[in-house]
């Protein structure tokens, strides 16, 4: 069927249609189109990005990741380094084509998505009060600037955040980067200078009080 009968389908049968997708295949279905674009954005299908819509929530203090975070098909490419130049350099984003095994990316950089909210707080009173944060996470991949490929996942556990610092998925995930990745030891073993290039998952995010008792930010690679 040609793009233009497709458009000229009835929103609501768009939606429809949409509301089949699972949704880690939400970010590849906004590029389409404007149209699918705005529908994927809208709450309906924002909610379904947002854990808690539909599972319960633990019993334990945390805040949930939007599921583009711990989808593990989030890779990123940066610049560290200590030049004024390298600092002003934002991130590029991209996002996996396939399921597990597919080498596919491309890019999401300036899609509406990355400015959606990370996080959804449990109803849960305890967390009315502000707090600071710790996230969790794996970098599965890493690849430095001269091409050297890490291939084991290192965990991390992030320094603590104050949560206006990782309002959104793009911002999060832009500051566990900056704080994870010079501490990984492939990266630092060549001064963090230069472009790295990574897959990133976020897992949870634990207020300070409720964080465990190990030594903290830890990169640990297994």
């Amino acid at each position: 069927m040609a793009p233009s009968k497709i458009l000229s389908l009835p929103p609501e049968l768009h939606c429809e249609i949409l509301s089949h997708l699972n949704r880690s295949h939400h970010v590849a279905a906004a590029l389409v189109c404007p149209l699918w674009h705005c529908i994927i954005s809208s709450a309906p299908f924002q909610n379904k990005r947002l854990p808690y819509s539909t599972n319960p929530p633990r019993p334990r203090k945390w805040l949930a990741a939007n599921s583009i975070l711990f989808s593990a098909r989030l890779k990123m490419k940066m610049t560290f380094g200590c030049t004024e130049d390298s600092k002003e350099l934002q991130p590029r984003f991209f996002w996996r084509y396939g399921d597990c095994g597919d080498k596919r990316y491309f890019e999401i950089t300036n899609s509406g998505l990355l400015d959606e909210p990370a996080l959804i707080k449990p109803p849960n009173p305890t967390l009315d009060k502000p707090e600071r944060f710790y996230i969790y996470g794996k970098i599965i991949t890493l690849k430095t600037h001269d091409g050297t490929e890490v291939s084991r996942p290192s965990r991390f556990q992030t320094k603590l955040f104050d949560l206006e610092d990782i309002t959104t998925v793009k911002r999060l995930a832009q500051r566990t980067a900056e704080d994870v990745v010079p501490r990984i030891p492939a990266a630092a073993a060549l001064g963090c200078m230069g472009d790295m290039e990574f897959v990133i998952q976020i897992a949870e995010v634990r207020g300070e009080s409720n964080a465990p008792n190990f030594p903290r930010p830890c990169v640990d690679s297994f």
